[in-house]
């Protein structure tokens, strides 16, 4: 598993990878996104048993790192912290690789 932050995780398995997103939206709120690429059977056709075990999986992880996000929406709520400029890591995944690939000398069109 890769985890980029603040709330990205790319997932690689035999055949397939998972990438989630999740955005909090509010104290008791947030956005999950969830892509799924499975490599096709021998036949070339896609396993339902696989998409079964791999979406039961997805959402045991979700429903395991809900507590946590909550949480920390709570405490970033609270307005209790240290009021500090954001790291460059700190911000959104695009400008972080926005920012990765400035450093890399990529340029974008």
């Amino acid at each position: 598993i890769l985890c980029f932050y603040p709330a990205s995780a790319i997932s690689f398995d035999s055949g397939e990878a998972v990438l989630s997103s999740v955005v909090p939206t509010g104290v008791n709120t947030s956005r999950v996104r969830l892509w799924r690429t499975v490599l096709p059977d021998v036949d070339g056709t896609d396993s339902q048993e696989q998409a079964e075990r791999s979406n039961a999986a997805i959402r045991t992880f979700m429903a395991e790192d809900r507590a946590v996000i909550e949480g920390m929406q709570k405490g970033l709520a609270a307005g209790t912290g240290n009021h500090a400029p954001q790291h460059p890591w700190e911000t959104t995944n695009w400008e972080f690789a926005q920012y990765l690939m400035r450093r890399l000398g990529i340029v974008l069109p």
